[in-house]
């Protein structure tokens, strides 16, 4: 009787490979979830690094604190200062004979007039923008005008002098041939074109797509487990350190292409010093990204490997 009902060696084998060709199917579809899973979380780190890094409220603080006296400009005439030094340059000499400022007096008067407040304003709104298309897509002369307002009520305050109407009509024809106008913002992104291929990808409704897309695919891999297949957190923490790996490496490579094409010519040092503090402060988001996904993804190798040797038998 035990001899009718024991399996012979060929059925055993017949019901081992359908059972081998599965765990190969799922070995293989988890090395495929595994990549798009890295993919995915490169992406998201990336577009979430970029709107850390651009934000409007560490542009404004970025460029609050900058020091006005470590900028440097060229004018129109080839005449090179920093910006208080052109600043007091630029004034009207009637203004200077009747206020007796001096060059020290210059900062001062932008601290008084808040001259750095309004750009850092004007620069977070513009970010601001860029990445969400909200609020106004305009500067507009006005607020530029206000700025050279400013400028002349501090004068006065600082120096304790009241202008008299020739010196106003020279600070307001010093302020006319600046030529400024209506900025659309719209126009800077013709400019730069990577700015017209980028702002959509940039979009927070594109952020949570792909944060959800990364959802998916973990919850897919985490559902492999309920068979027989139990190395899913092997492979999500592959992805992840890989995820990490490359993520470290574009920290050094994005902010270096956007570098080049923020290339300011000579006499705009000055935006070329604040641009190089915007794009540190993308570098370290995306470094803190790269250390936190490829960390998660130590931890779930390590998760397997102590899962591993518990089911082992003794």
């Amino acid at each position: 009787m035990r001899a009718q009902t024991e399996m012979s060696p060929v059925f055993r084998e017949v019901r081992r490979r359908p059972q081998e060709e599965t765990n190969a199917g799922l070995t293989a579809l988890s090395v495929l979830l595994a990549i798009v899973l890295t993919g995915l979380l490169v992406l998201v780190g990336q577009v979430a690094a970029i709107r850390s890094g651009l934000a409007t409220e560490r542009i404004a603080e970025t460029v609050l604190g900058t020091d006005p006296g470590r900028l440097t400009f060229t004018d129109r005439s080839g005449v090179s200062g920093t910006v208080y030094q052109l600043g007091f340059a630029y004034l009207p000499p009637i203004v200077r004979e009747e206020t007796g400022l001096t060059e020290a007096h210059m900062p001062a008067v932008f601290e008084q007039a808040g001259t750095l407040r309004s750009i850092a304003v004007l620069a977070g709104r513009s970010a601001d923008w860029l990445l969400d298309g909200e609020g106004e897509r305009h500067v507009y002369e006005s607020e530029v005008r206000s700025l050279f307002d400013n400028l002349t009520a501090a004068i006065e305050t600082v120096s304790g002098t009241r202008l008299s109407e020739e010196a106003r009509q020279q600070m307001d024809a010093w302020y006319r041939a600046q030529k400024t106008g209506d900025l659309d913002l719209q126009d800077v992104l013709h400019a730069v074109p990577l700015l017209q291929t980028l702002r959509p990808w940039l979009s927070p409704e594109f952020l949570l797509a792909a944060v959800l897309l990364v959802l998916v695919v973990a919850i897919w891999l985490v559902l492999l487990a309920g068979g027989r297949f139990s190395r899913w957190p092997l492979y999500a923490g592959l992805g992840a350190v890989f995820a990490g790996v490359i993520s470290l490496s574009l920290a050094f490579i994005v902010p270096a292409l956007i570098g080049r094409l923020l290339r300011f010519e000579s006499e705009m040092a000055a935006l070329r010093t604040v641009s190089e503090k915007i794009l540190g402060g993308l570098r370290s988001a995306q470094l803190r990204y790269a250390l936190l996904i490829g960390g998660l993804g130590v931890l779930l190798i390590l998760v397997q490997a102590v899962a591993a040797r518990l089911r082992r038998p003794r």
